[in-house]
């Protein structure tokens, strides 16, 4: 694959680079938004590209057009991208993905929230915590609660961010997801520290409500003398 890929141009390489970072699929649309190319020289590295048999049409319909013929293929060409360069474009991405489709931000949030991650000190982490609390709660609404249990732990990981009441309500909806999960002992000791954080600020309905919370928890799991 490396010596396939030293038959481009390092403009083609950097182009397919960019499209690396977008995954495994892509759309022209997204790669001429952040690899800021001229569009007719974007065409002919994209045309260049399937003739070597680097990229081939894509099954997954018009939004993704594109698909690198192997997933081998795309890794070589992340490792030749320097780490806060991948970090930059991955921030790219997510905006532009934001830009091309603001109406369909709900469909979009989890793939926006993987780019967001990915792109580090290039995006501010209150940003990371808003698109993650989205994800977890689509997840959560889904059923798909190992999806949205990884969402809301990354979210919580940024305490920098994230105020009191908000670290409560974010460790409530992991526990919402753990007792989907059946991690009965760690639901418990999230709802514990939920509610010890709304003790402490003082908000009285949120606390009954952490009380009620905890205590099916318990019953739930077994532990009824703690109920």
């Amino acid at each position: 694959i490396g010596r396939r890929l030293e038959r481009l141009d390092e403009n083609e390489k950097r182009v397919l680079a960019a499209a690396a970072v977008i995954g495994r699929s892509f759309s022209f649309q997204l790669l001429s938004s952040i690899s800021r190319v001229d569009l007719d020289e974007l065409f002919i590295v994209i045309e260049k590209a399937q003739q070597m048999g680097l990229i081939i049409p894509s099954a997954e319909g018009p939004e993704r057009p594109f698909t690198f013929n192997h997933e081998l293929v795309r890794q070589t060409l992340l490792v030749g991208i320097a780490g806060p360069r991948r970090q930059q474009l991955h921030a790219r991405v997510a905006d532009a993905i934001a830009t091309l489709h603001p109406d369909a931000a709900d469909e979009r949030a989890a793939y926006i929230a993987e780019h967001l991650v990915k792109a580090g000190s290039f995006v501010d982490d209150r940003k990371v915590v808003d698109i993650l609390t989205l994800v977890g709660r689509n997840a959560l609404n889904a059923a798909a609660f190992g999806e949205a249990r990884a969402n809301f732990l990354s979210a919580l990981s940024r305490q920098g961010a994230i105020g009191a009441s908000e670290r409560a309500g974010l460790l409530a909806h992991l526990a919402e997801a753990e007792r989907g999960l059946d991690l009965w002992d760690a639901a418990i000791a999230h709802l514990g520290e939920s509610l010890d954080i709304y003790q402490g600020v003082g908000d009285r309905e949120t606390i009954a409500k952490g009380f009620t919370d905890l205590t099916d928890a318990l019953l739930w799991s077994g532990r009824f003398k703690e109920a």
